[in-house]
């Protein structure tokens, strides 16, 4: 079988809200604060991102 490397939305919501996280960290001259605003804000938009494409798949499958 050939295994598909499929790239996912979910995967880029963490180091994206990271990055943006930082930029206005770097803007206030508060680096750490604006990694932990986005590591915080990248986690919720994954679990969210999940749990609605889970309840809306057409697979079955869930989280």
């Amino acid at each position: 079988m050939e295994k598909k490397n499929k790239m996912k939305p979910e995967h880029f919501l963490m180091p994206g809200c990271m990055f943006i996280g930082m930029g206005i960290g770097f803007i206030f001259n508060l680096i750490p604060v604006g990694l932990l605003i986005g590591m915080g804000t990248g986690f919720l938009a994954t679990a969210i991102y999940i749990m609605y494409n889970s309840k809306n798949s057409t697979d079955g499958k869930t989280i």
